[in-house]
């Protein structure tokens, strides 16, 4: 049982549109749609002979029970997929897989996947990216206490906040559209990567690359860099999901409470509590990632012209890792689409070390007027009395400080809404 795939789990970790991209019929129709392709490519090269044998593939039925006993025996799907082209084509397939390899048809197949798999998973980064942005924009003066090593340390924004989250998403669309064409690229080598079998191989490659609106390129049977690049994304993905997650498991909580989520999970004996549900998965689907990146880094390392072994290492993986993040993906935006943040919560949490949040900024203030190890020692000693800081300090110097203005968490934030700025002039390309 896996939770991307369970009927218990379903409505959690599981994304269906994407998983369904990876059933057994899925990768069938897939390597039939290679077969035909390239059939129709080489009839109008005139590598085969004219004939309907593209239609006969496109109409053929083919079931995962037919492929099993094939695939136990030899390893690879594609001679089983093949011998149960013929025995429905008949003659016509004696030109079927012409100078073609089980990896060109298995690669190209995962690709065709993989790119509707992207389309899915882009929308909903934009989707996310979208909520961020007015999140971070309507709450550019929400001011929270940030917190560092778990405690108080200087006043923030919960605008800020939500654009450190949304800061490295922006990065993983742009790094999505440069690799894009790498992964979405054609499998089409033979038996050695040479093309030998075929007449016309670089021209048939070309061809099948363009009737299947894929990238061309030589042949990457042993050059997994392409896949090994795309479950970076993934994993680099689900991270920076992930520590939205993180994040808001701690902003819930009860002490804390500065954000409500719009679905939270209720306990078995508890009926009080409102769990963080949702952020939870999230974490979760991020550290299965963190692993499998490590097995796909294992898979790349593929040995001479052709390494099933270390190849085949790949299915287990690659498949659960899309799996994963675009179950993140999903989680996320809904998620997003329901968090409300709780501004008078996060004051009264500011005011809950007596103004020592703002320990920084009055050591700062002081340190224009002293040496900056007197002005420290002073905040240090003070910040341990009882009381308000700000108010014990200005008892022990007579230093122009403007103390009402140090003494107001929203003054103290320093360029958070420039940052902010600067973030979200990304996607508007100000």
């Amino acid at each position: 049982m896996s939770p991307l795939r369970s009927t218990i789990y379903d409505g959690l970790y599981s994304d269906p549109e994407v998983a369904d991209l990876f059933t057994d019929e899925a990768e069938i129709a897939a390597m039939l749609r290679f077969e035909a392709a390239l059939a129709r490519v080489q009839i109008a090269l005139g590598i085969i002979p004219n004939s309907d044998l593209p239609t006969l593939i496109e109409g053929v039925q083919v079931s995962p029970e037919d492929l099993r006993d094939g695939v136990a025996e030899s390893g690879i799907p594609v001679p089983a997929l093949i011998n149960a082209l013929r025995a429905q084509i008949g003659e016509t397939a004696q030109h079927l897989h012409w100078g073609a390899t089980t990896q060109d048809v298995v690669d190209t197949a995962l690709v065709l996947r993989l790119r509707d798999a992207l389309d899915v998973m882009e929308q909903r980064l934009d989707h996310i990216i979208a909520r961020l942005a007015e999140l971070t924009d309507k709450h550019r003066n929400t001011v929270q206490a940030g917190r560092t090593w778990m405690q108080h340390s200087t006043p923030t924004t919960f605008g800020l906040k939500c654009a450190v989250w949304l800061d490295p998403l922006l990065r993983q669309k742009e790094r999505l559209a440069e690799l894009r064409p790498r992964i979405l690229a054609i499998q089409s080598g033979g038996a050695s990567g040479t093309l030998a079998a075929a007449p016309h191989g670089v021209e048939t490659m070309e061809a099948l690359a363009v009737k299947l609106g894929l990238t061309a390129a030589a042949p990457w049977h042993v050059s997994r860099d392409r896949v090994l690049e795309f479950a970076g994304w993934l994993a680099t993905t689900t991270a920076a999901l992930g520590k939205v997650g993180a994040d808001l498991i701690i902003l819930v909580q009860t002490e804390i409470a500065e954000v409500t989520l719009g679905n939270t999970g209720s306990s078995s004996t508890m009926p009080q509590k409102q769990n963080p549900v949702g952020p939870s998965a999230l974490v979760a689907l991020t550290r299965s990632n963190a692993s499998a990146v490590g097995e796909m880094h294992h898979a790349a390392l593929q040995v001479m012209e052709r390494d099933v072994a270390h190849w085949s290492a790949e299915w287990f993986v690659l498949p659960r890792m899309v799996c994963t993040t675009g179950a993140a993906l999903k989680i996320a935006e809904e998620i997003l689409a329901g968090i409300e943040p709780n501004p008078q919560k996060m004051l009264s949490n500011l005011a809950l070390t007596n103004g020592g949040i703002l320990a920084e900024a009055a050591s700062f203030a002081l340190a224009n007027h002293m040496p900056r190890s007197d002005a420290q020692a002073m905040v240090k000693a003070t910040a341990k009395e009882e009381g308000s800081l700000i108010d014990a300090l200005k008892k022990q110097t007579d230093a122009p400080i403007d103390w009402a203005a140090l003494d107001d968490p929203a003054q103290q934030t320093g360029e958070a809404g420039k940052i902010i700025d600067m973030i979200l002039a990304r996607i508007t390309g100000g």
